[in-house]
C-alpha cells in the first residue's frame, strides 16, 4: 500500500473516532460506512490495496462507528453487517419555542477536581424554567489520549508502517479533532432519577486554558436537591440547596 493511501485511511478513522454525530445517529453511520467503502472500492480498483487490506479497513471503520466487526468469512464468502440501532433511534426532546426564563443561580463547588491530568473547576449553575446551564474552565487542560486511550490505541495500530514523521502529523490531526470529544462529553444526573441531554454548550481557548458552558434539558424537578456532572469518567457533586 501506497505511503499516501495508508495516511488517507489512518486520516479518515481518526476523524470517525473524534466526530459526535454517530452517536445514536443510524442514518449518519450508514453515510460514513457507504462512503468509505466507495473509498476502498476505488483504491481496489485501482490495485492500490488488496482484497484483504480492503475487508481489513472496512472491519477497522465498523469498529470506529461504534459496531462490532464481523468475523472474517471462507474465501469468496460476503459478510453482511447490519449497521441500525437495535433499540432504534433515541427521540430527541423537542424545543421550546418559549425563551427560556432565568430563576436563580447557584454557586459551584469552591475546589478544583483532578480529570486526566487536567484541573475542572465549576463557577456557577445557572437556573432556567426550561433548562439548566453550567460554567466551568480547565487550565491545565486534560490529556488527551489519557482520556480516550483505547483510540489512541487504535491510531497507534492503523499508522503501523507509516513514517515517523507522517505518525507525527496524524497524531496532532487526531488529536485536534478529539478536542470535540474532551469539550462537549458531559453528561448530567440528579438524586430522583431525572434523564437530562446536553443542549446548546459551548466551550474554547488554547492548547492550555478551556472554558465554556453546558446545557442541559430539562430544568431540574423541585425535589431535586443533589446534581452529578460528568466529565471524561470524573463525577463532580452540585448541591443545589
Amino acid at each position: 500500500m501506497k505511503p499516501e493511501v495508508h495516511h488517507y485511511l489512518v486520516e479518515q478513522l481518526a476523524n470517525t473516532r473524534a466526530d459526535l454525530r454517530h452517536e445514536g445517529n443510524c442514518e449518519f453511520r450508514k453515510h460514513v460506512r457507504s462512503s468509505f467503502s466507495g473509498t476502498l472500492a476505488g483504491f481496489r480498483y485501482l490495485n492500490e490495496i488488496t482484497q484483504d487490506e480492503q475487508q481489513l479497513w472496512s472491519a477497522r471503520m465498523l469498529v470506529a462507528l461504534g459496531h462490532l466487526a464481523p468475523d472474517p468469512g471462507a474465501p469468496g464468502e460476503a459478510t453482511a453487517v447490519s449497521v441500525s440501532d437495535p433499540a432504534g433511534q433515541l427521540p430527541q426532546p423537542e424545543e421550546s419555542q418559549t425563551p427560556p426564563r432565568i430563576v436563580r443561580s447557584v454557586p459551584g463547588p469552591d475546589r478544583e477536581f483532578d480529570v486526566h491530568g487536567g484541573k475542572f473547576w465549576i463557577s456557577s449553575i445557572e437556573m432556567f424554567d426550561s433548562r439548566l446551564n453550567i460554567r466551568w474552565s480547565s487550565a491545565p487542560v486534560p490529556d488527551t489520549w489519557s482520556a480516550f486511550p483505547e483510540e489512541g490505541a487504535a491510531l497507534e495500530r492503523d499508522m503501523d508502517g507509516l513514517d515517523e514523521g507522517a505518525k507525527v502529523q496524524l497524531r496532532k490531526h487526531a488529536e485536534r479533532r478529539m478536542y470535540r470529544l474532551l469539550l462537549y462529553g458531559m453528561s448530567l444526573a440528579d438524586d430522583v432519577g431525572t434523564s437530562y441531554s446536553q443542549c446548546e454548550s459551548h466551550a474554547g481557548g488554547t492548547y492550555d486554558e478551556w472554558k465554556g458552558d453546558a446545557g442541559f434539558r430539562p430544568a431540574p424537578p423541585p425535589n431535586a436537591s443533589v446534581l452529578t456532572l460528568t466529565w471524561l469518567g470524573t463525577g463532580v457533586s452540585l448541591p443545589l440547596t
